[in-house]
C-alpha cells in the first residue's frame, strides 16, 4: 500500500507543474461547487452575458442616426433645423407700385408727377451669393404707367367726345437695367431681411396719339439712376422657393431727352437743367433659390 502511494507520489511529482495546479483546482471545485449551485453559476453567466449584448447594441444604435427613433412620431415643424444658408445662383421676380416724386427738371412745373403718374412695374434679378449673406448681380424691368397730372395732358388725353371709340390713347412705359448687391442679414433663418443698394440707368417713354387728328406725339427720357435702395424680408421654404416684400426708392435725374413728332425728331441732346428725382416702390417678390 505504501509503496502504490509512493508510486503514484513520484508520477504526481514527475508531471509538470502547470498541470499539477489545474488538477488540484478542479479537485477542490468538485468538492466544494455542488450541481446546484453550478446550475444557478450557469444561468447568472448567461445573463450577464445577454445584458452586456444589449448594453452594446444600444450604444451602437445611439450613435446612428435614426435608428432610436424609427418608432416615435416626426418631429414638428418647429423643432427641425431649418435650410441652412445657400450660396451661388439666386434669381427672383418682383413686382408691385411705384410712385413719382421731385422734379424731372428745373423748369417752373415740371414735376415728376405732372410728367407720369403711378406705375406697375414688372423686374427680373440675377446674380449670385457670392459668401451666404452677399449677393451681387444685376437687375431688368419695365413698367407701364399712364399720363401726369399736368392740367394740359390730362385735358388731351381725356377722350370724352362720347363717340365710345378711344380716338386717343396716353401711355407710359419705363425700362431700367444696372447692377446691385444685396446683404441678407439672417441667410439661414425662415424669414431673412435684407438691403440692397444699386446703380444703373432707366429709359421712360412717354406717348400720346390721337387718330382722329392723325397726331403721334412721343417722348423718351434718359435718366441715370445714382442710388437704389432696397429693404426686403424673404420668406424661405424648403422647396428651394420663397416669397418676400421688398420696398425701393431710385434716387436719378434726366440727362437725356429726344422728341418724336409723327415719327420725325424734333429735338435730341442733353437735359440742360436737370434736376433730382425718386420713384418710391413696394410689392412682392418671387426668389428662386433663397
Amino acid at each position: 500500500m505504501w509503496q502504490g502511494a509512493l508510486e503514484w507520489q513520484g508520477a504526481w511529482m514527475s508531471e509538470p507543474k502547470l498541470i499539477r495546479v489545474a488538477r488540484r483546482a478542479r479537485m477542490i471545485t468538485s468538492k466544494v461547487m455542488r450541481p446546484g449551485r453550478l446550475a444557478v453559476q450557469r444561468r447568472l453567466c448567461t445573463g450577464a452575458t445577454l445584458l452586456s449584448c444589449l448594453a452594446l447594441t444600444a450604444s451602437v444604435c445611439a450613435q446612428v442616426p435614426g435608428v432610436m427613433d424609427q418608432g416615435a412620431s416626426a418631429p414638428s415643424e418647429d423643432q427641425r433645423p431649418y435650410l441652412k444658408a445657400r450660396e451661388g445662383l439666386q434669381m427672383a421676380f418682383s413686382t408691385g407700385l411705384r410712385f413719382p416724386m421731385g422734379d424731372a427738371s428745373d423748369a417752373p412745373g415740371d414735376t415728376l408727377a405732372a410728367r407720369y403718374s403711378f406705375q406697375l412695374p414688372l423686374v427680373f434679378d440675377i446674380g449670385s451669393k457670392v459668401t451666404p449673406n452677399v449677393h451681387v448681380g444685376g437687375y431688368a424691368g419695365f413698367a407701364y404707367g399712364v399720363e401726369g397730372n399736368a392740367d394740359t395732358v390730362e385735358d388731351y388725353c381725356d377722350d370724352d367726345d362720347g363717340d365710345l371709340s378711344n380716338d386717343i390713347s396716353c401711355a407710359t412705359l419705363a425700362y431700367k437695367l444696372g447692377v446691385q448687391a444685396q446683404y441678407h442679414l439672417a441667410p439661414s433663418a425662415r424669414y431673412n431681411p435684407w438691403v440692397g443698394y444699386g446703380t444703373g440707368v432707366e429709359l421712360v417713354s412717354q406717348s400720346l396719339n390721337d387718330s382722329t387728328r392723325r397726331f403721334e406725339e412721343r417722348t423718351l427720357s434718359t435718366s441715370f439712376t445714382v442710388a437704389k435702395v432696397d429693404l426686403g424680408v424673404d420668406f424661405r421654404s424648403r422647396s428651394g422657393m420663397g416669397l418676400g416684400l421688398y420696398s425701393e426708392a431710385s434716387v436719378g435725374r434726366f440727362i437725356h431727352s429726344r422728341t418724336e413728332i409723327n415719327g420725325e425728331a424734333t429735338y435730341v441732346g442733353k437735359v440742360d437743367d436737370p434736376a433730382w428725382h425718386v420713384w418710391l416702390g413696394a410689392g412682392l417678390r418671387l426668389v428662386l433659390f433663397p
